[in-house]
């Protein structure tokens, strides 16, 4: 992969804080790209990060559950996504234990995915679906009563 120089940005905060910045691409492609950072340390010494795609964002990309708070019946899962590549959905209790996982395939739209909601216990979950690169990484409050 060739990689260019996109940007430069100076951390915020001071000596033994937490280095914060934030950049948004001004030449942003409407495909995938991949980028990664050149770490400068005070010393001058670089190191570079992992390599992460970003995909570009479409309207309603995301999720959402019906009906929510949810009953006796299943709910319906609705992913909203730009391409087809494989998700993980993970819900996760009260407490933040995951209660149960699994692996599905988005597509360029919208899919559905019925979530057996009357199995689970009453109350309330954490459900976070994510793709492999954590391009795509978004959770939502779900109900069960």
């Amino acid at each position: 992969m060739l990689f260019t120089t996109a940007g430069n940005v100076n951390p915020t905060g001071g000596l033994g804080q937490i280095a914060t910045y934030s950049w948004t691409d001004p030449q942003a492609l409407d495909t995938s790209t991949y980028y990664r950072l050149n770490i400068v340390d005070n010393a001058g010494l670089s190191q570079f990060s992992q390599i992460k795609r970003v995909d570009p964002e479409s309207p309603g990309s995301g999720f959402s559950i019906y009906p929510n708070p949810a009953g006796n019946e299943p709910a319906i899962l609705s992913v909203s996504h730009n391409r087809e590549e494989p998700f993980r959905m993970d819900i996760f209790n009260a407490e933040g234990k995951l209660v149960e996982d699994f692996i599905f395939m988005s597509s360029n739209g919208v899919i559905y995915i019925q979530l057996a909601a009357n199995e689970l216990s009453k109350g309330l979950y954490t459900i976070r679906i994510s793709n492999s690169d954590y391009s795509f990484y978004e959770s939502n409050r779900f109900i069960r009563y």
